[in-house]
């Protein structure tokens, strides 16, 4: 139900071509002055490999409707007692980004970066290239926040909260991917 409450709001949602790329290129300034372009490199670098391309766009545009869901049924069926607390901390971070994306759109960087080239698009990955495929069903202007991070954020807070297990700190290495 959260989910779904989510995705109504986002595709409810009409931002504005003009709008979404100045604040794109207002953001993107703001990186360059805090030496933070790191997008550029990584994505030259994985655009020339189609094995990275392909394994990094399945990556963005799959896991975190495959991971987050698996980390709420398992909270809920073996870790109950965080379960409310952490569902809750999620849906609170979904129900922030959504009031940003309405009030601040931003184009991705695939599109407002110059040189950078659209991986999803130039390899069809899940029907990136089709304007009628599943494209078409997201805003692409609901770039900022990014909930692909947050929930893979909120993952490894759940995993690290969750659970007592020396190897939990292992589950940062999904948000950093």
């Amino acid at each position: 139900a959260g989910y779904a409450g989510y995705a109504l709001v986002r595709l409810a949602i009409r931002a504005g071509r003009p709008a979404a790329f100045a604040h794109a290129a207002e953001l993107w300034q703001a990186e360059r002055r805090l030496h933070l372009t790191v997008e550029p490199f990584l994505n030259h670098l994985t655009a020339a490999h189609p094995v990275f391309a392909d394994a990094a766009g399945y990556y963005y545009g799959l896991l975190h409707f495959l991971v987050t869901p698996l980390v709420l049924a398992w909270l809920y069926l073996y870790r109950r007692t965080v379960f409310p607390q952490l569902r809750s901390a999620l849906m609170l971070a979904t129900a922030i980004a959504n009031v940003v994306f309405w009030a601040w759109p931003v184009a991705p960087p695939r599109f407002s970066v110059p040189g950078m080239t659209d991986i999803l698009a130039a390899h069809d990955i899940l029907g990136a290239a089709n304007p009628h495929g599943a494209a078409s069903l997201v805003n692409l202007y609901a770039a900022m926040p990014s909930l692909h991070v947050a929930w893979a954020a909120w993952c490894a807070v759940a995993i690290g909260t969750a659970t007592r297990h020396r190897w939990r700190h292992l589950a940062w290495l999904y948000p950093v991917a």
